[in-house]
């Protein structure tokens, strides 16, 4: 097929088109599904470092009659929150290093992907999953603490 000609047109004998490798998209596809993962679990210990300052916090949400579904819906739309304000920012930082990182690399890598509506609508969505999966786990920590332990904790 057509579409197939570019990443698989290197099987064609006397292919006058240009034809790119499929293993290095599998390849970098994997490295950015690793490093996505290890940026995930560095925000989730970060929060979780932070989620013992929120103790009382809970605590007194607990105490006044909060459920563990309103804990688990602030704590989510927290995270989630935190998340969607810090795209645009890592957007503006790519734009602004990728012309350095195309030189260092010596290849040209162009920027048409955040001017794309597919694309911007995957990025959001992508970081809303990594909002909601950190922000489950965080809230899930802090919503099943009893306020008898969290009364243990000194107020700061």
């Amino acid at each position: 097929p057509v579409k197939d000609i570019y990443f698989y047109g290197a099987k064609l004998i006397n292919s006058r088109f240009p034809s790119g490798s499929i293993e290095n998209v599998y390849i970098y596809t994997i490295a950015a599904f690793l490093l996505l993962f290890i940026a995930c679990v560095n925000y989730l210990m970060l929060n979780m470092g932070r989620a013992t300052l929120r103790t009382k916090e809970i605590g007194i949400r607990t105490i006044t009659g909060a459920g563990k579904s309103e804990l688990f819906k602030q704590i989510i739309i927290e995270a989630v929150m935190v998340t969607l304000i810090a795209l645009p920012i890592a957007i503006v930082i790519v734009e602004f290093l990728l012309p350095d990182i195309s030189a260092l690399l010596g290849v040209k890598i162009e920027s048409d992907y955040f001017h794309n509506l597919k694309y911007i609508l995957g990025a959001v969505a992508i970081t809303m999953a990594v909002g909601v999966i950190t922000g489950g786990y965080i809230a899930f920590y802090l919503s099943s603490l009893k306020y008898v332990f969290v009364a243990q904790f000194p107020i700061k």
